[in-house]
């Protein structure tokens, strides 16, 4: 080989050389991006299971919350058509004025009434000892009731 052949071939592979070690620097500098944008990803993902949490938590309070004062609200309701059965009301009546069903109805009254007051009772003493105000009252001596032949 001569000298400028010689010369020629180091050149070309320092040319090559060059040419790949800017090749690399342009591939890491890629990954390195790569590595950062899936860095911030997992974050965000986190940052979604996080407030996943957060919401699960916070709902499943809430349904406790709901749960409880339906459960309450539901045996207010027992004891009010405890009240109208114990005032004279009929099944047949309790079911037209409250639009349950006689198994509703029925199942209601086998259920044991509490003292769960009504959400309208103020707290004030009508004379009335059921602890559900005026609501029932009012419903046991109208008009229905003395008109539904109890």
């Amino acid at each position: 080989m001569t000298g400028t052949a010689r010369t020629t071939q180091v050149r070309a592979r320092q040319r090559a050389r060059t040419r790949l070690a800017d090749t690399l620097a342009a591939q890491r500098e890629r990954e390195k991006a790569n590595e950062d944008a899936l860095a911030a990803f997992f974050a965000y993902d986190d940052q979604i299971q996080a407030a996943a949490q957060v919401r699960d938590a916070a709902l499943a309070d809430v349904l406790r919350a709901h749960d409880a004062a339906a459960a309450h609200a539901h045996q207010g309701q027992q004891n009010c058509v405890h009240h109208l059965h114990d005032r004279g009301l009929k099944v047949d009546d309790i079911t037209t004025l409250t639009g349950w069903s006689t198994t509703e109805v029925r199942k209601a009254l086998r259920a044991r009434p509490t003292t769960t007051t009504t959400p309208d009772d103020t707290g004030d003493d009508t004379g009335d000892d059921t602890g559900d105000g005026d609501v029932v009252e009012a419903v046991g001596t109208g008009a229905v009731a003395e008109g539904s032949g109890a």
